[in-house]
């Protein structure tokens, strides 16, 4: 063999390593691009795209099985999962089990950050022991702070639970409520403000209580001699409001004192979410709000269509309409129209028949949950996972626990499930709604013990 022909082989040769390695370098790199966008065979042999689903729970460090299969991560920890049905289970030394039924989709991420295990070693304590009946006892919106009223007097108090204490503050709103009886009581969401709705003589008074500085609080109804019948409010931190007057629906400022022109008429309900607010007439005509130009038509109902029930909500920059119409129950998503009867515009993510006429429909967890609910009876909407579901309460009272709690009490126990109603549990001895700090240490409630009621607390992470 000459040496011209002995180069050619060699170069032949070193041609094709070269050309298989980068073959081989470029498939690796595709192969690893389709595994990082979750692609793998199923058992048929198929390629298929999986879904990934971020699991975590309170306390973290809970073991995860899923489909019968133990993992090697703990949570909180993100896993790719094959599209359709997967059982994850999750446990832990000390604390009860959580399992849930979850359906993975293509190319979608799923979370699952809700999951709490309750510590099972839980020994009640008294937190501080109060002095006579109990009218109301709601918790803020972050679970830091609870007000405790009782019965036939305007004695307030308003305890500081951040921390593993309790702080007691008596609220002296002896003046501004003076022979006034409270019914309703809503906290603002930045947890400083509370909306009470009072009767005095068979009329209602509607007051603005500063638990942080109660000498700014201002009674509404006096100090706009107006007639409210519904109020809300209409920003976190409180200083903004909307209130239904003899129909008319008007826009409060409390900082400056004033209230706005009539925004609409003939209002029967309204709802809001952010700076969109849509309104329902006694002539069951649903309008969408425009503050510098006319008014936009969504529907139009019956009587026969039934009790109307309207909710707004925005969850990770998507706008929500819902809406209970008699027995169903629908979920728009999109840009709201900007032309009359133009609703079909926006995308109907849920239309279902719920077999119960609700009485109450409303948004919990920043937009993420929508719930219709009519005494024991609730649907949810939740927009995470774009699903719907129903269940039945266990007891006739109603409550979140926390962001996706639902509580009840039955029989004098509290009983707890998911806000899907799943992993429902027996968990105390309660006389009251309850729940759990913003911390996640500690579980809230009142007991009624000789004639006596206690502030009793659980810790229910070790």
């Amino acid at each position: 063999m000459d040496r011209a022909h002995k180069k050619r082989m060699e170069t032949i040769r070193l041609v094709v390593t070269e050309t298989i390695m980068v073959v081989a370098v470029v498939f690796t790199v595709i192969l690893l691009t389709f595994i990082a966008m979750g692609y793998n065979l199923n058992k048929n042999g198929e390629l298929g795209q999986s879904g990934l689903v971020q699991i975590r729970s309170l306390p973290t460090g809970a073991t995860i099985t899923i489909d019968g299969d133990t993992i090697l991560a703990k949570t909180n920890t993100s896993r790719l999962l094959s599209a359709g049905e997967h059982t994850i289970k999750l446990t832990r030394d000390g604390y009860d089990s959580w399992e849930k039924t979850v359906v993975s989709e293509s190319g979608r991420l799923l979370k699952m950050e809700y999951a709490r295990l309750f510590y099972q070693n839980r020994t009640p304590e008294q937190a501080a022991e109060i002095d006579g009946g109990v009218q109301f006892f709601v918790s803020a919106p972050n679970r830091d702070y609870v007000i405790v009223v009782l019965k036939d007097n305007n004695k307030w108090a308003y305890y500081d639970l951040r921390g593993d204490g309790t702080v007691r503050t008596e609220l002296d709103i002896t003046d501004i409520m003076k022979d006034l009886t409270p019914v309703e009581i809503t906290w603002d969401q930045n947890s400083d403000k509370v909306l009470v709705k009072t009767l005095h003589k068979n009329e209602t008074e509607w007051l603005v209580i500063n638990v942080k500085n109660v000498k700014s609080s201002v009674n509404l109804t006096k100090e706009f001699a107006m007639n409210f019948s519904d109020v809300q409010f209409a920003t976190d931190n409180g200083d903004k409001l909307y209130a239904l007057e003899n129909g008319n629906l008007r826009a409060i400022a409390t900082n400056e004192k004033t209230v706005s022109q009539v925004m609409a008429s003939d209002v029967k309900k309204y709802a809001f979410a952010n700076s969109d607010l849509i309104y329902l007439t006694n002539s069951r005509k649903l309008s969408l709000y425009q503050d510098n130009s006319d008014d936009i038509s969504l529907a139009e109902f019956t009587e026969a269509d039934g009790l109307i029930n309207i909710e707004m909500s925005e969850y990770i920059g998507q706008k929500y309409l819902t809406m209970t119409v008699g027995r169903t129950m629908k979920v728009y998503r999109g840009s709201y129209p900007t032309e009359d009867d133009k609703l079909s515009e926006m995308e109907l993510v849920l239309d279902r028949e719920i077999g119960f006429e609700p009485a109450s429909l409303k948004e919990y967890t920043e937009g993420e949950i929508l719930m219709a609910r009519d005494n024991r009876n609730i649907v949810v909407y939740n927009a995470e996972a774009n699903s719907s579901t129903g269940f039945e309460l266990s007891g006739d009272d109603f409550f979140m626990v926390d962001d996706y709690l639902v509580g009840t009490i039955a029989d004098g126990r509290l009983i707890v499930c998911d806000f899907d109603g799943t992993n429902k549990r027996d968990i105390t001895s309660a006389n009251s709604n309850a729940f759990i700090t913003k911390n996640g240490k500690w579980l809230y409630y009142l007991n009624k013990k000789d004639n006596k009621t206690a502030l009793t607390r659980e810790k229910i992470i070790d």
